[in-house]
C-alpha cells in the first residue's frame, strides 16, 4: 500500500463529524475519514459499494457523498432508519414543516400514552416528553419528514441520557432537539453538495442506494438485486466484533440499566437478544456460531462482486492472537484470498481511543481496530 492519505485515514483518530454523520451515534462507528478514502482509492465513480453489515450507514453515506452507488444491509431496523435519514434528501417544503413542528414545542404536547415495554428503565421526564413529540408526529407531511423527526428525537435522547445532573428539564431538552434539527439540516446539505459536486443530482441520490434491514445472507438473494449481481467493486464493512460485547439494540441508563427505547422511538419492534445483533455473544458456543455466520455472509454476497472486486473490513477481536486466524479461515471458506493490497501488519492496526467494550478475553484487544483486505478465491 503505497498511498499515504490512505495509510492516514487507516490510523486517524478523529472522531465521527462531517456530512450526515452526526445524526444519531451509532456503537462502534467505523471513522468517517478511513471510510472517505478507501472509497475514493479503491472504487471508481458510480461503482457500487456494499456494506453487508451496515450499522449506523458510514459507507453508505460516504459512497453516495462521492459519487458512487450504495447497497446496504443490517439486520437491526433501527440501523435501516437511522441511515435512511442520514441518505434522503429534504424539500424546501420538507425543510419547512420541520421547522414548524419543532416550534409548536411538541414536547410539552398532551400525552397519556400507555406505558410501553420498550420504554423500561427510561427516566420519566424523557419518556414523557418524548412520547409528547411522538404522538405531534402526525403533524408532519409524509415519511421523509417523519423519519428524520425520529432520527432527531434518538440523537436529542442520547445526549439527555448522557447528561452529568439528575436529568436535563423539558426547555432543555426542546432547545437541543432545535439544535440537532438545525445541525441534522446542515449535515444534509454538506452531503446533498458533495454529491452535486460528483456529478449526482439531489433527485438521483435515493436512486442510487438500496438499504434492506435483513441480514447479509438473504439480503444477497433479494430479487430487487439481480440486476447488481456482479457489479458490486467494494465492500468496505465493520462487522461485529467477535467476543465483544457492543450494545447495537440499548441504550445504557447510569451505566446500569438497559433501555430499548430506541425501537420505541422508531416504531420497530425488539424482540432479540444481544447474541442476534453481535453473531453469536461471548460464549465459546456463541464465538463457533460467529464465525459460521460470517461465512455465509460472505459466501452469500459473493455473486454480487465484480471479479476484481476488494472486500475491506475494520473488525476488533477480544483475542486477536486466536480469533484473527479464525476470521481468516471463515473468509477462506467462503471464497476470498487476503489482498495483495497490504504489505504489512503496521498498515493494517490501529488503537481507537475512548472505547471500553466488554470483552471475554483480553480487554485491550476490543479497542484495536484491524483492517483486513481480501479479494475475490479464483479458486470458487
Amino acid at each position: 500500500m503505497n498511498d499515504l492519505s490512505l495509510q492516514q485515514a487507516l490510523h486517524s483518530r478523529d472522531r465521527v463529524r462531517g456530512f450526515t454523520h452526526g445524526f444519531y451515534r451509532y456503537p462502534a462507528a467505523t471513522s468517517p475519514e478511513l471510510v472517505r478514502e478507501v472509497v475514493l482509492r479503491l472504487s471508481r465513480p458510480g461503482d457500487y459499494v456494499l456494506d453487508p453489515f451496515m450499522g449506523g450507514g458510514t459507507t453508505i453515506v460516504e459512497a453516495l457523498a462521492h459519487g458512487r452507488r450504495a447497497l446496504g444491509f443490517d439486520v437491526n431496523r433501527l440501523a435501516l432508519l437511522v441511515a435512511r435519514a442520514k441518505t434522503t434528501p429534504l424539500t424546501a417544503r420538507d425543510r419547512e414543516s420541520i421547522s414548524a413542528w419543532v416550534q409548536t414545542d411538541p414536547l410539552r404536547v398532551p400525552w397519556l400514552g400507555a406505558r410501553d415495554g420498550r420504554t423500561t428503565n427510561l427516566p420519566d421526564g424523557l419518556r414523557r416528553p418524548i412520547g409528547a413529540a411522538l404522538s405531534a408526529l402526525d403533524h408532519l407531511d409524509n415519511g421523509r419528514q417523519r423519519t428524520f423527526a425520529r432520527c432527531a428525537l434518538l440523537r436529542m435522547g442520547q445526549w439527555a441520557l448522557e447528561a452529568r445532573d439528575a436529568g436535563p428539564s423539558v426547555e432543555m431538552l426542546h432547545r437541543k432537539l432545535d439544535d440537532t434539527i438545525q445541525g441534522m439540516l446542515r449535515g444534509l446539505d454538506q452531503f446533498v453538495e458533495s454529491a452535486r459536486a460528483h456529478g449526482v443530482p439531489v433527485s438521483s441520490i435515493v436512486k442510487g442506494r438500496r438499504l434492506l434491514g435483513v441480514g447479509a445472507g438473504i439480503g444477497a438473494k433479494n430479487p430487487a438485486l439481480g440486476r447488481v449481481k456482479g457489479q458490486v467493486g467494494l465492500v468496505l464493512t465493520s462487522p461485529p466484533y467477535p467476543g465483544v460485547h457492543v450494545l447495537y439494540h440499548r441504550w445504557q441508563v447510569q451505566s446500569r440499566k438497559e433501555t430499548a427505547a430506541p425501537y420505541w422511538i422508531a416504531r420497530h419492534k425488539d424482540g432479540c437478544g444481544p447474541s442476534y445483533y453481535t453473531m453469536g455473544g461471548r460464549s465459546r458456543i456463541g464465538e463457533t456460531r460467529y464465525f459460521s455466520e460470517l461465512e455465509s455472509a460472505f459466501r452469500a454476497v459473493r455473486p454480487l462482486l465484480r471479479a476484481d472486486a476488494v472486500v475491506v473490513q475494520v473488525v476488533a477481536f477480544s483475542d486477536a492472537s486466536r480469533q484473527l486466524g479464525c476470521f481468516e479461515q471463515a473468509m477462506e471458506n467462503a471464497g476470498y484470498v487476503q489482498s495483495q493490497l497490504v504489505r504489512g501488519s503496521e498498515d493494517v492496526v490501529r488503537d481507537v481511543p475512548n472505547r471500553r467494550w466488554y470483552a471475554r478475553g483480553k480487554d485491550y484487544d476490543a479497542a484495536r481496530e484491524y483492517i483486513l483486505f481480501h479479494s475475490l478465491s479464483k479458486d470458487k
